[in-house]
């Protein structure tokens, strides 16, 4: 028994630490200015030199450093809480630990079932909605120049136009206003044809939506693998850890009281 307690504290203090690191890195980037910085020089080392991008990027992280903050501080408290219960050998302590962490675990297992196999077509296609929505009212506009270059660049490099296709700048203030169906960007020889006036499948990627291409840059074969064998992993911690903890509970009653 004294091997199960002492495997179960070393379990948590490890959480513990993965919490507390979450934790204090959510803290940092949310309150050092001096943080961006040390991020830029991070991604130039591991071969980030667009400096637009590095910003975005930076930008994507300080904006999700409350996230950081509520994640590795929950982390933090049930790894507290689990350690606490076995250490000061509490029932009831042991007892939430393992009801919280039972009810995390169904939670996403209910979030998984419901996103990938009952509403992932309405969920992808509010997705589609929400970035034409953003495109056609921050596209060209001055206070965007930043997003309207990143947008230039990505239709450029994967031969394609719009979220859906070209036709989502026909809403576009900026683009309207220019007399364009689709800006340069969307056209394959912009120089040599009136493609932004009269956009069609030989001067132009105006039919080819980037929808499809965002979502291969960022859901990968090797990504989709990742992603299951962290989740698998994920899960075994947690079945583990209430296994664990109902254990000791059980034991509690006979030996501890």
């Amino acid at each position: 028994m004294n091997c199960v307690r002492l495997l179960f504290c070393f379990y948590n203090f490890l959480f513990l630490v993965v919490g507390g690191i979450v934790l204090g890195l959510g803290v940092w980037f949310a309150v050092d200015v001096n943080a961006d910085g040390v991020l830029k020089e991070l991604l130039s080392k591991v071969g980030e030199k667009d400096v637009d991008t590095s910003n975005d990027i930076v930008q994507m992280i300080r904006q999700a450093s409350f996230v950081l903050i509520a994640f590795g501080g929950f982390i933090f408290l049930l790894s507290f809480l689990g350690y606490c219960g076995t250490i000061k050998e509490s029932r009831f302590l042991l007892g939430f630990y393992s009801f919280l962490l039972t009810l995390i675990l169904i939670l996403e297992v209910v979030s998984v079932i419901l996103i990938f196999l009952v509403y992932g077509p309405q969920i992808e296609e509010e997705t589609k909605k929400i970035l034409k929505e953003n495109l056609i009212s921050r596209y060209g506009e001055q206070n965007e120049t930043k997003l309207t270059s990143m947008i230039d660049k990505f239709m450029i490099k994967n031969a394609c136009c719009g979220i859906y296709n070209g036709k989502d700048f026909k809403e576009s203030r900026i683009v309207a206003s220019m007399g364009d169906q689709v800006p340069e960007s969307c056209c394959k020889e912009p120089w040599k044809s009136n493609c932004t006036k009269k956009p069609t499948d030989e001067n132009s990627n105006t039919n080819t939506g980037c929808y499809e291409r965002i979502k291969n840059e960022l859901v990968t074969d090797t990504g989709k693998l990742s992603a299951l064998i962290v989740g698998v992993v994920i899960c075994i911690l947690q079945l583990v850890g209430i296994v664990f903890a109902c254990w000791i509970y059980k034991e509690a009653k006979y030996s501890f009281e």
